[in-house]
């Protein structure tokens, strides 16, 4: 199909962009979730420093439009991109040297200024040749800011740090030089920091939080049984266990183990094949037509209906039908091989159903004992990279998940 519906937008450089990067931005223009977008033709370049992207519907080349900015993840770093439905005149594709050259200036001084409207942004004056030089140096420092989630459960949290822990908050504001806000309108309290980059802070014993006051406390419990979500690191492998309906969950890649080849042999399956409808069934036969062995994995790509880009079934034995040892080698290598996929095809999060690992093997604890051992061996061979593994289970499926001392246990509780 002819894609007849053009946006336009600037890059920084003028050397043209690489075939990756190019891909990268295709791949963020069709994924719905994340830009609005949908089928879409090939970024090209017009000129200059000017690309150009074309949508096969009116409908999604607006959803895009109605989009403010927009942040794709590049080899090179973030791109932040401002798409237009014509093009640009050619003075506003440099504007740096256009603004510079209006206003020269004699002096050896660069002008900052910060602002946020009508988004956030910093403004250089100055000589052109200075302008230019300091601009590299400031993306280069912004460039290496980092940004964390923190995540305090339990009541009165929010409360406290707006009274009682407002002063210790802003002690380690200054002392780290970082700055922490408070998310509104969300169902579990965040605070969100912006910071320099992580060497510059202290390494060892950083100044504590005073704890809220006892009336403030939740109860004392052994271990932190999770309610919502919960996390561990395996170094660049974060690990995170979410409560939720799996079909809610936001995510590059989904891993689905069936059993048989049958995209619905399984609980998640069933419910993928219900949300997906015809469309997700027509491409689950197209792409599983051909010999499938156990532990090889099937990739369909994700209907609009799904959250996700890409749907990865892992083939297991049943639980009735081999060994254990070859259930538990039937599934590492499914995970392997799908951990492989998200690496090879530029993808960083990836989730997966607790229910339907206790289904392949004889438990969830086994199970999930199995995915950590297959991360850790994931991360040792792979060690620069970052992916996100979302755990994903339900409180109806009759599970217990719990996280203490880095160690994931999940058992079931029926």
């Amino acid at each position: 199909m002819e894609q007849k519906h053009p946006l336009y937008f600037v890059v920084e450089t003028e050397e043209e962009l690489e075939v990756k990067a190019k891909s990268k931005i295709k791949r963020y223009f069709t994924i719905r979730r994340d830009s609005g977008g949908g089928d879409c033709g090939e970024v090209e370049k017009v000129g200059g420093r000017l690309y150009k992207i074309s949508f096969d519907l009116k409908e999604d080349q607006e959803r895009v439009l109605g989009r403010k900015t927009h942040k794709i993840t590049l080899p090179s770093g973030i791109l932040q991109l401002t798409v237009s439905r014509t093009a640009p005149e050619p003075d506003t594709t440099a504007q740096v040297t256009s603004t510079t050259a209006a206003k020269p200036d004699t002096s050896n001084r660069v002008s900052v200024e910060a602002s946020a409207i009508p988004q956030p942004q910093v403004l250089l004056s100055g000589p052109q040749q200075l302008v230019l030089k300091t601009k590299l140096e400031l993306t280069k420092e912004l460039s290496s800011l980092i940004s964390d989630t923190l995540e305090i459960d339990g009541p009165g949290a929010r409360q406290y740090f707006k009274a009682e822990g407002k002063a210790s908050k802003e002690v380690i504001e200054k002392l780290h030089r970082v700055f922490i806000r408070d998310i509104e309108n969300v169902e579990e309290p965040k605070v969100v920091k912006d910071s320099v980059p992580a060497k510059s802070l202290p390494a060892k014993n950083p100044p504590a939080i005073s704890p809220p006051a006892p009336s403030q406390q939740a109860p004392s419990q052994p271990e932190a049984v999770v309610r919502r979500r919960s996390s561990v690191e395996i170094n660049n492998v974060k690990v995170e266990i979410k409560m939720d309906s799996l079909l809610n969950d936001y995510v590059d890649m989904l891993i689905v183990p069936m059993l048989k080849k049958s995209l619905q042999s399984t609980k998640t399956g069933k419910s993928l094949a219900k949300k997906g409808g015809l469309p997700l069934k027509m491409k689950f036969s197209n792409a599983s037509w051909k010999s499938v062995a156990p532990g090889e994995v099937v990739e369909v790509k994700a209907p609009e209906a799904l959250n996700c880009y890409k749907l990865l079934f892992i083939k297991c034995w049943p639980r009735d039908g081999s060994s254990r040892q070859s259930q538990q080698q039937v599934l590492r290598n499914g995970l392997q091989r799908c951990l492989e996929l998200c690496v090879e095809q530029g993808h960083s999060s990836v989730a997966l159903p607790v229910v339907d690992l206790g289904t392949v093997l004889d438990s969830l604890t086994e199970a999930v004992k199995l995915l950590i051992e297959e991360l850790r061996k994931f991360e040792s061979t792979a060690p620069s990279t970052v992916l996100n593994i979302h755990i994903v289970t339900q409180p109806d499926e009759g599970t217990t998940v719990k996280v203490g001392n880095s160690v994931l246990i999940i058992s079931d509780t029926n």
